[in-house]
């Protein structure tokens, strides 16, 4: 199990093993019924698979653990489905399909089910930033260089740079591409007609594209990529408010200690902090593996099927943490005189920053 302080219960439910075999069932049914609607199967066959994946698997965890017996995942679950099948509809299961479509396109559903869920916890941070600007945005405060005392200004201040890149990775995380999967055994999509990878696409809800990527990991190095940047985002804000709450400046909701009882850590940022670089560890086994050889990648692949719930699980923790220390945020004003140059630019920077957040469409995906 993963520790409850690196995921959310929303998160851990999209990643559990239920929810994936689900997936790989959902694709293999809206595969069927595309290539129905275009006359590349029998519809009745079509209609048999998406009654056999409906039904929930009694053992998830157990298939996805005969996989790596079998070699994919998704032969003891077409062995299932089979099972579930009249004997003229088993010939047109995972017709001209491969595995890594089945695997890929599941993913991005969780993906965008991650996303589902990530949008509302980063918005609510968006939300009490501007708050935080306009609570507490006049408050007297010295800035920190090399974390050296260094000029006079506001809060408002601070909080316009935490808000500014913020905003900037909502923004790409409400405009992700999922780009649908089909290629066939080694992506040359043979059988494949090009009218097929669309449809498939509009059944997934996902981008149509022209070519597999089997091997071109950029849909998701891109998808990893831009959680990062929230994640980083995030991860910011906690930091200082960490330095913070040492400093006097800034108290929030906190936690004790069992050899110090004077001592109130500001858990909630540190929650953040931890995350954000158990995060950056999961992210890199993505970002950071070698090309995928050839056709079909053999490890960097599968190391995938690890890494990406964990990437998932602690950005979700990251936000969930970082708003709850927002929502208990106290700003201490600093008793020290702050020239009136410092504090019309710093009330104008903080301006530039609400009015950039609140002029971007965020509310929806």
């Amino acid at each position: 199990m993963i520790d409850p302080g690196f995921t959310t219960p929303g998160m851990a439910e999209v990643f559990s093993a239920d929810q994936r075999v689900y997936w790989f069932m959902y694709v293999e049914g809206a595969l069927a019924s595309a290539q129905a609607e275009l006359g590349l199967i029998p519809q009745a066959a079509a209609d048999q698979i998406n009654m056999a994946v409906v039904e929930h698997h009694p053992n998830p965890e157990g298939l996805l653990l005969d996989g790596w017996d079998a070699g994919t995942p998704v032969l003891p679950l077409l062995d299932y489905l089979r099972d579930l099948l009249p004997e003229e509809a088993r010939p047109w299961l995972h017709y001209r399909a491969t595995t890594q479509d089945i695997v890929d396109n599941a993913t991005l559903l969780q993906l965008q089910s991650t996303v589902a869920i990530l949008h509302p916890q980063a918005l609510g941070i968006g939300l009490a930033l501007v708050d935080a600007i306009r609570d507490f945005g006049d408050a007297p405060m010295m800035t920190r260089s090399l974390l050296q005392p260094a000029e006079p200004s506001l809060f408002c201040l601070r909080a316009a740079h935490w808000l500014s890149p913020f905003a900037t990775a909502m923004n790409q995380l409400v405009h992700l591409q999922y780009p649908v999967q089909l290629g066939g055994p080694i992506g040359d999509q043979l059988d494949i007609d090009p009218a097929l990878t669309r449809k498939l696409a509009e059944h997934l809800g996902f981008t149509p594209v022209h070519l597999a990527w089997h091997t071109d990991r950029m849909p998701l190095i891109t998808i990893v990529h831009t959680f990062h940047r929230l994640v980083r985002a995030a991860a910011k804000i906690a930091s200082d408010l960490v330095f913070m709450a040492q400093s006097g400046e800034a108290t929030m909701r906190s936690g004790g200690s069992t050899a110090m009882p004077h001592k109130r850590n500001p858990i909630d940022a540190i929650r953040c902090l931890a995350a954000a670089a158990a995060f950056d560890g999961a992210a890199s086994i993505v970002t950071s593996a070698r090309p995928h050889e050839l056709e079909r990648s053999a490890g960097s692949w599968h190391a995938e099927w690890f890494a990406i719930p964990l990437i998932a699980q602690t950005a979700s923790a990251a936000l969930e943490s970082l708003s709850r220390a927002l929502a208990h945020l106290t700003i201490v004003p600093t008793n020290i005189d702050v020239p009136d140059n410092r504090r019309e630019a710093a009330r104008r920077v903080a301006d530039l920053a609400v009015r950039n957040f609140d002029d971007r469409e965020f509310d929806e995906l």
